[in-house]
């Protein structure tokens, strides 16, 4: 029995290709949190294991999306790992082998996690494919007939877009660099020796300005800092804290979850992850109400039952 074709099968399926793809997204967007990385890495065995219990696992990989069954699972950029950068060399299935053990698995995702990628990849990525050997896995090359006209080819048939003028790509550097309130929040901190406690007042407005905007990535930043340094009085952080858990009301949380992409998910939750159970709970609790692909992982992230 190569793959299971039951709805019950289908949804463990799912389940594990989004864990994959979740695991993947944290390791990459959160380097600097090994202990986001390993949850993420351990979720994402733990449904693998599940997944392929009993037969192997055929997923395909065209038209922007994972398959199984024939059935669209999760869409992907062409350069969101692991499964773009897979297809845009060319790969076309993955099957994964039957009864994956966690260990196996793990290491499945490890080395999944060191493909290179970007337009630069090039001879790194020749490199890779040469010494892959990806445990409990198989890579079969994409067998698509371009003349079939699938959605693919249709996507290579549009013109290559053109590139920037210097005076574009300048005003596009220029918006990015515009983040005032994070970059005020840098250079505070930045002078925190020099300062110390007298930054305070200044912290409370920036973090008031970051939850405003919904700067979510710089706003964790910020709290996990000041709550770091120990140039800083630890009152304020407390009240820093105190602020970001009163704008994390239910409304709040709901309007953060619903429709968020994995980049936004992971920000959300990383600010949340710093505010305590009854934060988490909240965070949890909205997650499920409105039907989160990823509410299982979430609440697994955060120590709370699904």
């Amino acid at each position: 029995m190569e793959q299971g074709t039951g709805s019950g099968a289908a949804r463990s399926v799912r389940a594990a290709v989004r864990a994959l793809a979740a695991a993947s997204a944290v390791a990459r967007q959160h380097p600097d949190r090994p202990e986001l990385g390993h949850k993420a890495r351990l979720h994402a065995a733990r449904a693998l294991e599940l997944a392929t219990r009993g037969h192997a696992v055929t997923l395909a990989l065209h038209a922007g999306a994972v398959h199984f069954d024939g059935q669209p699972l999760l869409g992907y950029h062409a350069d969101e790992p692991p499964f773009g950068p897979l297809r845009g060399a060319g790969i076309g299935e993955l099957t994964l082998a039957a009864d994956l053990t966690v260990p196996v698995a793990e290491q499945l995702i490890d080395r999944l996690a060191a493909m290179p990628t970007g337009d630069r990849a090039g001879a790194r990525l020749a490199a890779w494919f040469e010494q892959a050997h990806l445990p409990g896995a198989t890579l079969r090359a994409n067998l698509d007939d371009p003349g079939q006209g699938g959605a693919e080819t249709f996507w290579r048939a549009l013109p290559t877009p053109m590139r920037g003028t210097p005076a574009l790509d300048a005003l596009v550097q220029r918006d990015a660099a515009a983040n005032l309130p994070a970059l005020a929040a840098r250079q505070l901190l930045d002078d925190a020796e020099q300062f110390g406690v007298e930054l305070g007042g200044l912290l409370e407005r920036t973090m008031k300005r970051l939850l405003a905007q919904d700067d979510l990535a710089t706003a964790s930043w910020l709290l996990g800092e000041v709550q770091r340094q120990p140039s800083f009085d630890h009152r304020i952080g407390l009240r820093l804290v105190a602020m970001t858990r009163e704008r994390c009301d239910e409304h709040w949380l709901r309007e953060q979850v619903a429709g968020a992409s994995p980049q936004d998910l992971m920000a959300v939750t990383s600010l949340v992850m710093q505010l305590g159970d009854e934060t988490a709970e909240r965070f949890a609790a909205a997650a499920a109400e409105v039907a989160h692909p990823l509410t299982s992982w979430l609440c697994e992230l955060l120590g709370r039952p699904s």
